[in-house]
């Protein structure tokens, strides 16, 4: 029997967006009372705060010489806690905490071992790689995007020099 054909309508990009937002729980604990609710599925939307989040944050550690983001370790830690602030009720606890804070709490949820275990066993593996695919996204725009500023900055002072160059020999003249 040949399936039917079905063009699709605005209802079904809404039931895909409520399952993006949708939350379930976690238990901490195996009496299953203390619990964290975490959403299962990663939408577009928070993938992409997160990674403006962890450029901001690395751009601010370094205009303020806090000595973090110095290798890559540090950087996938960082993403890492991230993905867990970002898909779980800790970015509601989080919300008028300073950079300092965060760099805290994200050492004792790797401590406490919850970042690990949200990571490799409560997030689907899918998920986490849509996270990683957005960070490597942007990691080559912003590569292309140095790569551009650096040739304008090349070209503006090759100019600058010309023209300076065209005001001595105007003022050679003059004299």
């Amino acid at each position: 029997m040949a399936k039917k054909e079905q063009a699709v309508n605005l209802q079904y990009f809404e039931k895909k967006a409520q399952n993006a937002n949708r939350k379930e729980k976690f238990y901490l604990d195996e009496e299953e009372v203390e619990f964290i609710q975490y959403h299962p599925v990663f939408s577009k939307s928070k993938r992409t705060e997160l990674i403006k989040e962890f450029f901001e944050t690395a751009r601010y550690c370094g205009e303020n010489n806090i000595d973090y983001f110095k290798n890559y370790g540090q950087e996938m830690e960082y993403l890492e806690f991230l993905i867990v602030k970002y898909f779980t009720d800790i970015k509601d606890m989080l919300k008028d905490v300073d950079v300092e804070g965060h760099l805290a709490v994200k050492d004792t949820l790797i401590e406490s071992s919850f970042t690990e275990i949200m990571v490799n066993e409560v997030f689907h593996i899918d998920e986490i790689s849509k996270v990683s695919n957005d960070y490597n996204v942007a990691l080559t725009r912003l590569g292309k995007i140095n790569q551009e500023l650096e040739i304008q900055t090349k070209l503006l002072q090759q100019n600058q020099n010309a023209q300076k160059l065209q005001e001595k020999k105007i003022k050679a003249v003059k004299k």
